[in-house]
Order: structure tokens, then C-alpha cells, then sequence
């Protein structure tokens, strides 16, 4: 199936803080078990649309108050899946979907966990215009980087913010550092790509999907 087709077919997101994935239950398609755990408590899904509404008014507030494109280049489309550069030179920890654990949980991850040291520089896989620079949603300090047409990148579990709102920044720009310590995964950071789905709210793709493909995987 091509990459628009897997697009069409995505499922709201629902974002959880400390976990950055939805509890769900033996189909996607049912309401999650309001069962939780102490690492996993629930957000409940109207929460998580909120939040990145909230992004996409941020977004067209700070692009007209600055009067120009989200960064130099043009915006982010489609057809830049598989060409951008990676956040961190890590190992992944987590991939984007289903996680089965032991204890019968299922997991569902709205990005990649990718492990590095704390403090190594967190770099922006795209030129862009930084719409948060700050805590989010329980992921601690976080920044998100809006790329034009409604797509976002999302670097979450910083130790250390070096943007500031409003301000464009190249491919390559460190963003900040690598934070995560207090987490179950260890020093780590997790990496997010959000797109439109036709016009809707922006949606958690498989971050593996944009990223330049590298030796490993």
C-alpha cells in the first residue's frame, strides 16, 4: 500500500503523558480498557485533539505575525517521506504502533524512541518555524517545529530547550538535548511526525516512514 493510502487510514491518536501511546484493548476499533497502569495512566482522546488544535491556531498565529513561510524552503508535503534527516544518532528503543507486552497490555506508540546520553544535541530534521518550546502534555520540555500545509515534528523528553517560539530554524538547528532520564526507557528521546489527514487535525504517522532510511533500520 503506498504512503497516501496508509495515511487514509490512520485512527485518532490518543496521547498519554510519560508513555506518548494509547492502552487499547482487543480491537482498535472499541473504546480503551479504562484499566491503567502506574507508567500509563489514560488521556482521554478529546484531550489530545484539543491539544494539537491548539498547535495548528499557534502555528497560523506565529507564521502571520512573523509574515512569512514556516522556514526558507517549502512546505513540508507528502512527497517528503523518506527524506529527512534523523534527530539523533541513537539507538531505537520504541518503534511507531502496536507493542505486545508480557502482561497481555497493548500499546500503541505515536513515535520512536530513540536513545542517547544525556545532554547529546537534539537537531531538527526539516526547516521550520517552532511553534512550542516548553513542557507538553507530560512529556516534559518539548519542541515542536511546524514545516508548513499542517505538518509537524515533534521532539519530546528534552533535558534542555535551545529555540524559542516564533523563530525559524534550518535542518540541522540543535533544538535542545536529550532528556528522558525519569522515564522507564531510560535517557532517550521520542521523535513524532503529525500530518493532515484532508484537512482534519494533524495525525501521529510512523516517524520510520520520513526519516532517511539507515543502515540497521
Amino acid at each position: 500500500m503506498s504512503l497516501t493510502g496508509r495515511l487514509g487510514l490512520l485512527a485518532i491518536i490518543v496521547v498519554i503523558p510519560n508513555a506518548s501511546c494509547t492502552m487499547i484493548g482487543a480491537s482498535e476499533l472499541e473504546t480503551p480498557s479504562p484499566e491503567t497502569t502506574d507508567d500509563h495512566p489514560e488521556f482521554e482522546g478529546v484531550r489530545a485533539r484539543e491539544a494539537l488544535t491548539s498547535l495548528e491556531r499557534r502555528r497560523r498565529a506565529l507564521e502571520a505575525l512573523a509574515g512569512r513561510a514556516p522556514s526558507s524552503g517549502p512546505a513540508m508535503s507528502i512527497g517528503d517521506a523518506g527524506s529527512l534527516e534523523w534527530p539523533l544518532d541513537g539507538d531505537l528503543i520504541y518503534r511507531f504502533g502496536r507493542e505486545q507486552r508480557p502482561n497481555g497490555i497493548v500499546l500503541r506508540w505515536n513515535g520512536v524512541g530513540i536513545a542517547g546520553l544525556p545532554g547529546n544535541p537534539v537537531r531538527a530534521v526539516r526547516d521550520g518555524l517552532v511553534v512550542l518550546a516548553g513542557p507538553f502534555e507530560g512529556y516534559g520540555p518539548t519542541v515542536v517545529l511546524s514545516h508548513g500545509n499542517g505538518f509537524y515534528s515533534l521532539y519530546l523528553y528534552l533535558e534542555e530547550i535551545t529555540v524559542a517560539e516564533g523563530h525559524s530554524v534550518d535542518v540541522g538547528h540543535v533544538v535542545g538535548t536529550v532528556g528522558g532520564t525519569d522515564t522507564p526507557e531510560g535517557p532517550h528521546i521520542e521523535f513524532q511526525i503529525r500530518a493532515p489527514i484532508e484537512g482534519a487535525v494533524p495525525e501521529a504517522q510512523d516517524p520510520l516512514q520520513w526519516l532517511r532510511p539507515r543502515a540497521g533500520g
